[in-house]
């Protein structure tokens, strides 16, 4: 049976230089899946803001 997954993943304090790298690994990572859809986003800015007191 095939399913679908969704992954989310969140490292703070990642090295800008560090983020390309992190790109094409996951890409590496990924590439036995070339015909199926896969969508890989990098964002710079936090998904969760820390909260305030």
């Amino acid at each position: 049976m095939k399913k679908s997954v969704q992954i989310y993943v969140q490292v703070d304090e990642v090295e800008l230089k560090d983020i390309e790298s992190i790109q094409e690994k996951l890409e590496e990572l990924f590439a036995e899946y070339e015909y199926k859809r896969i969508q890989l986003t990098i964002q710079d800015t936090s998904l969760v803001k820390p909260p305030t007191r």
